[in-house]
């Protein structure tokens, strides 16, 4: 959880959004775009889908109501929004165990490409590949504008262009994993 919260907060999401779509482009919070039904419901323009029980049945009345109520109530306020934050990346990694440098000793930034973990007896580096669709733009955002903030916090990635068929046989388990990170 940490190494993905610090990932987040390596990001700056506002200008990778803007570099990649212009001025067409907006921020989400949430795995959704504009016209899917879950932003929709959130925004207040899908109408709850049950059925008003007939007036009779009191109990399905009663949870016909409590249903709306939910649904009316999803919003988007306790979703976490990550900021382009290097330092919090850091601080949290620090806290989760990530001291360590390839050899075991104590990481410096100065000297040391990538922090380490012990985890189980197994020296872990945080040396991850992120595949890509090949011939994406985003390639050359994340080169200029996340990778340097990921080294600052002493995380690795390397970007792997694939096939997208290859990704998606990948990302739904039809052949190994040999990536840790997938942009779609």
């Amino acid at each position: 959880k940490a190494v993905r919260q610090a990932i987040g907060y390596c990001v700056d999401r506002n200008l990778l959004v803007e570099g990649y779509t212009g001025p067409y482009g907006v921020l989400m919070p949430v795995w959704s775009g504009l016209a899917q039904w879950m932003y929709r419901v959130i925004m207040g323009v899908f109408e709850y889908p049950g059925r008003v029980p007939p007036s009779y049945d009191v109990k399905a009345v009663a949870k016909y109501e409590e249903n709306k109520k939910e649904w009316e109530e999803l919003n988007l306020d306790t979703i976490k929004r990550y900021t382009l934050q290097v330092d919090k990346a850091i601080q949290l990694l620090k806290e989760d165990g990530w001291t360590l440098n390839r050899e075991g000793n104590e990481f410096d930034p100065e000297k040391d490409d990538v922090r380490c973990k012990m985890i189980d007896g197994e020296l872990i580096a945080l040396d991850l590949v992120c595949w890509y669709p090949a011939g994406n733009y985003m390639a050359e955002l994340f080169t200029e504008h996340l990778l340097p903030n990921l080294e600052k916090a002493g995380i690795k990635l390397t970007l792997k262009p694939l096939p997208m068929v290859d990704i998606l046989s990948t990302w739904y388990d039809q052949v190994n994993r040999d990536g840790d990170m997938v942009y779609l």
